[in-house]
């Protein structure tokens, strides 16, 4: 690029506007439905308690904080949202800069818009519902199909992912060729994400979105595990 080019947005104006007629769509989805728009702070005193979340940290030196006064950009607003659930503001959406200092991709960048929503007394059925009603009005896409994480790896990588130890998970993954990075995980929780990642995602979501539900417990920080079904949410 040319020095003379350097001052120009990396966005071209038409995506510009396109984003534009999506936010608009997805206040208009919510707003007709009833759920009310907040905003929360972006910077607090305290951080996220997820270890997989890195915040970005700033220092405060204005009135009364002479010797600094450590802050926290927000890894999202679930924190904030859940105050005002917990007094009484019912259903809630944000669209909102979220902050994570951590890698930077395809699909992670350390600042990005984020939507959050919450709806009080929506079981995982109808959430997943009003999601699909989302996607279809935002989006113009097909209806979703649903999975569960179970049947997703057995469709894709013939495989039940409640059940198999950790050598069955690392020949799967050596079909995938994955063994180099397999080989030496001992957790069990890693390599069923390294494979639903290298071998179920690249497989769903291409005609329309996929919904994947009942993961199993133990990745999930702040998800309640469905009764009878000590395996899986």
């Amino acid at each position: 690029m040319s020095e003379t080019a350097t001052w120009q947005p990396s966005a071209p104006i038409p995506n510009l506007l396109k984003r534009a007629a999506v936010m608009a769509e997805i206040r208009r989805f919510f707003t007709d439905r009833g759920v009310l728009e907040v905003e929360t702070p972006c910077m607090s005193q305290a951080t996220v308690t997820d270890i997989h979340l890195f915040p970005f940290e700033t220092r405060f030196v204005g009135p009364g904080h002479s010797q600094g006064l450590n802050l926290y950009l927000m890894t999202s607003p679930e924190y904030h949202m859940k105050r005002l659930l917990a007094a009484g503001c019912g259903p809630v959406f944000q669209l909102c800069r979220s902050f994570r200092n951590e890698e930077m991709g395809r699909h992670h960048n350390p600042e990005f818009t984020m939507l959050e929503w919450y709806r009080p007394c929506y079981d995982m059925y109808r959430l997943i519902n009003e999601v699909d009603d989302l996607l279809q009005q935002v989006l113009e896409c097909q209806p979703a199909e649903s999975l569960s994480y179970q049947q997703a790896f057995q469709r894709h990588l013939e495989i039940d992912p409640l059940s198999a130890d950790k050598a069955q998970l690392r020949e799967v993954a050596a079909k995938l060729d994955l063994s180099n990075i397999a080989d030496t995980e001992e957790d069990r929780d890693t390599l069923l994400q390294l494979l639903f990642t290298m071998g179920v995602e690249p497989h769903i979501g291409k005609d329309r979105p996929t919904f994947i539900y009942h993961f199993p417990a133990t990745p999930g920080l702040f998800s309640a595990d469905q009764p009878g079904r000590s395996s899986g949410r």
